[in-house]
C-alpha cells in the first residue's frame, strides 16, 4: 500500500493510497511521495490513533472510538478520488463529474448508512497525514467517529510530485 505526508490547513484531509497486502505499485519512481505501507499496518495505524480519543478543536473530547475494518469498495472510492486530485492538481470532495461523496460511494458499490471523507496533501508518512487530520476539528471528528465500522485509504503521487491521500471512513446499510 502507498501513503503520503499532509499539510495543516484545514482543506488538507487525508487521502492515501491503500494496496492490498502483496501488491506491489505500478507507479515506479514517480510514487515515492507515498509510504509504503500494506493494508494491516494502516489498520493498525489508524485504529491506534481512534484508540486514543483526541481534542477536537471547538467540539472538545472524542472518547477513544472501536477499530475499524478494510472495506475494499470504499478502497476503490478512495484510489479513484486521489487519482483525479493527482490529476486535477488540487484537494477537492467532489468527484471528476461533480459527483458528492454519497453519489460516487452509490457508484463503487457502497450502500452506506454514513460515511466520510479526510483528504490531505504532501505528506510523505501516513503518520504525518493523521497528525494533521487531528489538528483539524472537521477531520479530527471524522476520524473519531463512532458512527463509522470500516475504512480504506489512498495516496497517489500528483503532478507537483507531492502525493494527494484520501480517507474514507463508512458504515454499511
Amino acid at each position: 500500500m502507498l501513503i503520503s505526508p499532509y499539510g495543516r490547513r484545514c482543506a488538507r484531509t487525508l487521502a492515501a493510497l491503500a494496496l492490498a497486502p502483496g501488491m506491489a505499485s505500478s507507479a515506479g519512481p514517480a510514487a515515492a511521495p507515498c509510504e509504503a505501507l500494506t493494508t494491516a499496518s494502516v489498520l493498525a495505524q489508524i485504529n491506534a490513533v481512534r484508540a486514543q480519543g483526541a481534542l477536537c478543536g471547538a467540539r472538545g473530547g472524542m472518547a477513544a472510538a472501536a477499530a475499524l475494518g478494510w472495506n475494499e469498495a470504499l478502497h476503490a472510492l478512495a484510489h479513484r478520488q486521489a487519482l483525479w486530485m493527482a490529476d486535477f492538481g488540487r484537494l477537492v470532495h467532489a468527484g471528476r463529474d461533480g459527483a458528492s461523496l454519497g453519489q460516487r460511494a452509490a457508484a463503487v458499490g457502497y450502500p452506506y448508512a454514513r460515511i466520510d471523507e479526510n483528504l490531505a496533501h504532501g505528506q510523505t508518512k501516513l503518520a504525518q497525514a493523521l497528525a494533521g487530520w487531528t489538528a483539524s476539528e472537521s477531520h479530527c471528528v471524522n476520524l473519531y467517529d463512532p458512527g463509522v465500522t470500516e475504512m480504506a485509504l489512498a495516496c497517489v503521487p500528483g503532478r507537483d510530485g507531492r502525493a494527494f491521500w484520501v480517507l474514507i471512513l463508512g458504515r454499511p446499510r
